[in-house]
């Protein structure tokens, strides 16, 4: 399904569209994994077998989980996931959160590469909206750009309500 969402600041449009499992499987994959790398959880071994069960998982549940990956001309830089559910100790309410958002480091740092964030987090933001969840939630865990992370959401009316803390053992 593609996308009305397009943004020109260069001379290739960033194109937004809910991903689709058979052709955006590999380019979602290769995104994944590069995500992997760059985050704090690198010292985790990235496992492809549970990342494309992730992937599938979204694209079987499409009622409560989203997926969209973002294009500048062929190249994909950038994907995301959302899902909605009640709160884990109420119900009667559904609540969408944010599993992951990733620019491509190639792309993160240009004038495109905010774009694709933008148009990520503004699609997530429309289906979780579409389908009545009362709130959306990020848990912004991967330690990549936390200070960029932190002013778009903000620009997207998002509020501080806790914190992500951690302690290593060993």
């Amino acid at each position: 399904m593609r996308s009305a969402f397009a943004r020109s600041r260069s001379s290739e449009h960033i194109v937004v569209r809910e991903l689709g499992i058979a052709d955006d499987l590999d380019p979602i994959l290769r995104l994944v994994r590069d995500a992997h790398a760059e985050s704090r959880f690198s010292y985790i071994a990235f496992c492809e077998g549970k990342a494309r069960a992730a992937i599938q998982a979204i694209a079987d549940d499409r009622r409560l989980q989203c997926g969209f990956i973002a294009w500048q001309g062929g190249t994909p830089i950038g994907v995301s996931s959302c899902r909605l559910g009640e709160c884990f100790l109420g119900t009667g309410v559904l609540v969408a959160t944010i599993n992951n958002v990733f620019v491509a480091r190639t792309a993160r740092r240009s004038l495109n590469g905010g774009s694709a964030a933008l148009g990520l987090m503004e699609h997530m933001l429309a289906w979780a909206a579409r389908r009545g969840a009362r709130e959306i939630m990020l848990h912004a865990t991967s330690g990549i750009d936390p200070d960029r992370t932190h002013k778009l959401v903000k620009r997207l009316g998002f509020g501080v309500v806790g914190g992500s803390y951690v302690r290593r053992f060993q």
